[in-house]
């Protein structure tokens, strides 16, 4: 299996907002994760971070969190017995006043997945990118708190808040990734007390004995991952983002912008690690081959680039900057107009299939033409570029860096 940083939520309600600044960032930053999971509030705000739509999150917030419709405690009096309006919440926000945009969300191949508490059993139930037709429901059940909203009944499953059994799923992640990032709602300090009057769950849930242990235990479980969270983070093995105290907020980023740095550079060392096992094997996709685009825009265009270079500077004196960026715009779009599949496999490319990606992308089918004949000739290169790799002593790594 490649080498993978994975992305952990935790939940929080409106304490999300701190999520959603961290996420966002990450996105300016072209921080992309191919496994994110999260739960109750963080696995509503990872959606518009999976689909791409920057500061939308936020928005949502901004416009409507003190919005009736979206939480009022006399909505428990309502339609809906809970206290938050969860129809206009995961039906009329993302489809009416706020589009999500749903193609991107799965265009992109990201991993999502929706931690929920099975109400029978009273443990977590993880749902990886579940289909369109039950996105939605999913996010409502990893966010329908118990006492305060009413049980979601999806594929066969009773369902209620993912916080509530597995609050910090990080367990869950290092099962499919290397390393973590993990963006918490609660300050360095926190310790979770017992809930005050455990036998209203035992009440409410009498008809649910595991579920209602579960509620009973959460403080527990809870402060037992931050612990062992501490030790991951001691290990090398996950990076913690907590959110400051609002005074340090208001005066700036700063613990968060350390963190982002750092965030940065362990994606950057696990991408460029599995970048070389991919060459070594000849499994250079059109995924990669975006991937390198980024990363040279990231460093600040081919100009920039060039002018390190000894002397580049006169050659790049005569790039065309805005002209680069045009092309590496339109490289980005055609990309992304494929599928997942069609990036790891071009072959799958007939006329048909480009047609569609010109017309997605707003480029012309020559156009994708001339990229498909771009990057075969990159990936000969590559090929080249792993057997010089092979030549070397077993172990070696190759006589270049990315």
């Amino acid at each position: 299996m490649a080498k993978t940083v994975g992305l952990v939520l935790e939940g929080g309600g409106m304490r999300g907002s701190y999520t959603l600044g961290i996420l966002d960032v990450f996105l300016e930053n072209r921080l992309f994760f191919p496994y994110v999971i999260g739960v109750s509030a963080g696995a509503c705000n990872a959606a518009s971070y999976v689909s791409r739509q920057i500061g939308r999150g936020e928005r949502i917030a901004e416009t409507y969190g003190m919005d009736r419709r979206y939480v009022s405690p006399l909505n428990l009096l309502g339609r809906e017995h809970s206290m938050f309006g969860m129809d206009f919440i995961f039906d009329e926000i993302p489809d009416v006043h706020d589009p999500f945009d749903y193609d991107a969300f799965y265009r992109t191949g990201t991993r999502m997945v929706i931690g929920c508490t099975d109400v029978v059993t009273g443990k977590a139930l993880y749902v990886d990118t579940p289909p369109r037709a039950t996105l939605n429901t999913y996010y409502r059940a990893s966010s329908s708190i118990p006492l305060f909203s009413p049980m979601v009944h999806v594929d066969g499953y009773t369902l209620l808040d993912g916080g509530t059994a597995d609050p910090i799923p990080f367990d869950e992640a290092l099962r499919h990734c290397d390393k973590v990032i993990v963006v918490l709602t609660r300050g360095r300090e926190y310790v979770k007390k017992p809930a005050p009057a455990p036998w209203i769950y035992r009440r409410a849930l009498r008809a649910y004995p595991n579920m209602s242990r579960t509620c009973a235990d959460r403080h527990r479980v809870y402060n037992d991952q931050r612990a062992r969270l501490a030790d991951l983070v001691a290990a090398g093995k996950a990076l913690a983002f907590y959110p400051d105290r609002m005074a340090s907020r208001i005066l700036g980023m700063g613990d968060v912008l350390t963190l982002i740095d750092k965030a940065t550079a362990l994606v950057d060392e696990q991408r460029a690690a599995d970048l070389e096992q991919k060459i070594r094997k000849n499994q250079f996709t059109l995924e990669d081959f975006l991937d390198q685009f980024q990363q040279m825009r990231k460093m600040g265009g081919m100009a920039d680039m060039l002018s390190m270079l000894p002397g580049g500077n006169k050659i790049a004196a005569e790039v065309d900057e805005e002209e680069m960026k045009k092309n590496l715009g339109h490289t980005e779009a055609i990309i992304l107009s494929m599928t997942p599949r069609e990036r790891r496999n071009p072959a799958l490319l007939n006329a048909s299939r480009k047609k569609r990606i010109a017309a997605g992308s707003g480029a012309t089918v020559q156009q994708v033409n001339q990229l498909l004949k771009q990057f075969e000739q990159t990936q000969a290169m590559m090929k080249q570029f792993g057997k010089m790799g092979k030549m070397g002593k077993k172990g070696r790594r190759l006589p270049f860096k990315f």
